[in-house]
């Protein structure tokens, strides 16, 4: 009897256990739980951005590739283009030497009908002793005095000069005067003045390639070729004395020590510069027997002249000529050094064998093809060296 109560409060013990209800979730697990699926949330919505980032990345790169290949469409296209307009370039390079020559061609054909229609006017025949006369003169005398022929009626003062230099042709102008002077004059200007020009012509042209054959020879050497602006700066007999220094004691200190031996060197530089003007450049531009070994050698260049005259062997305008010549051809003397110093043949058509006031078609110009610039400026030349 009590074994059976026993078993029956074990089996009601059991049942209380079976319907007893589940312990309740703590705060803490609840939190954690909605904590980890705020970071996948969040994790989601930056895998979404990062995403985006590299969607919008991949679209740029393509549009900078689209880019890139539209440049180097365009650079092609320009690189045709250039090629285009460099051959176009050459084409009227070509173009512009042809009517160049052609030019020239019509200039000389045009100088033949000038002599032609002077050669219609001549009011004296040709005496061949007046022309050897006109010849010893023009190429002494006159190129000594007149570097450039304006017109007609400097051309008639040349005559005079001619006719004038002896007693026989002297003769020719006896108890004339007035218009019967100028006229007979103008008569043998036309028969004889064609000559004179010739020669003034060929005596400028030769003294521009015999100076600009010194200069390349004096560059070849190692010589100073200093710019035109310093070389009229020597020629006017500038900056060849040494300056007196005033010291703060007896003795020069450091600093006046080396302003003195900079103006030695400047001024020793200078003098040697100014001997070989003196003696390999003044020549070309009045001949040896104006300014060879028998006057150099005893006389001041400028004042020293011939005795009993007032002329001197070397007149300012010679000196200013060479200055003339340099500022017309400074710039292609360098081209013409550059090519030497480089050993390479210099490009005859080039634009730097351009000169400043002459034109290559000076030897068939009656009055030599100077324009009138250069003419202007050796006359301002001539007067600054004068004074």
């Amino acid at each position: 009897m009590v074994a059976t109560t026993r078993k029956r409060v074990k089996k009601t013990d059991d049942a209380a256990k079976a319907v007893e209800p589940p312990k309740k979730r703590t705060r803490k697990t609840d939190e954690s739980e909605e904590d980890s699926e705020e970071d996948e949330n969040e994790l989601k919505e930056r895998n979404k951005e990062l995403e985006k980032r590299i969607t919008d990345k991949k679209a740029t790169i393509k549009k900078h590739a689209t880019m890139i290949q539209e440049l180097k469409t365009r650079n092609q296209d320009l690189a045709t283009q250039n090629n285009e307009l460099t051959a176009q370039n050459e084409e009227l390079t070509t173009q512009n030497e042809e009517l160049e020559t052609r030019n020239q061609d019509l200039t000389i054909r045009n100088d033949d009908l000038e002599r032609q229609k002077t050669a219609a006017k001549v009011g004296v025949p040709l005496n061949k002793a007046i022309m050897l006369l006109v010849k010893e003169q023009t190429g002494k005398q006159i190129w000594k005095r007149y570097k450039f022929i304006a017109d007609e009626d400097e051309l008639d003062v040349i005559m005079e000069e001619i006719l004038l230099s002896t007693p026989h042709t002297a003769n020719i102008l006896v108890d004339l005067e007035g218009d019967e002077r100028e006229s007979t004059l103008r008569s043998y200007s036309l028969t004889y003045g064609q000559k004179i020009c010739d020669i003034i012509n060929s005596k400028r042209s030769a003294s521009q390639t015999d100076i600009c054959k010194e200069v390349l020879k004096r560059q070849a050497d190692g010589g100073r070729i200093p710019p035109v602006g310093n070389m009229l700066y020597i020629i006017r007999r500038k900056g060849l004395d040494y300056r007196t220094f005033e010291l703060e004691g007896d003795e020069p200190n450091e600093e006046e020590e080396a302003k003195i031996k900079k103006n030695r060197l400047a001024v020793d530089s200078n003098c040697e510069v100014f001997d070989w003007y003196s003696n390999r450049l003044v020549a070309k531009t009045v001949g040896h027997a104006s300014w060879g070994p028998n006057q150099k050698h005893f006389g001041h260049l400028s004042t020293y002249s011939p005795g009993g005259s007032i002329e001197p062997y070397v007149p300012a305008n010679a000196e200013a000529f060479v200055v003339l010549l340099w500022e017309n051809a400074e710039e292609k003397w360098k081209y013409l050094m550059r090519c030497q110093d480089g050993k390479r043949k210099p490009n005859m058509k080039s634009v730097k064998m351009k000169t400043v006031y002459s034109s290559s078609s000076s030897g068939h110009n009656v009055f030599g093809g100077w324009n009138q610039a250069g003419r202007d400026r050796f006359e301002e030349l001539t007067r600054e060296i004068s004074e």
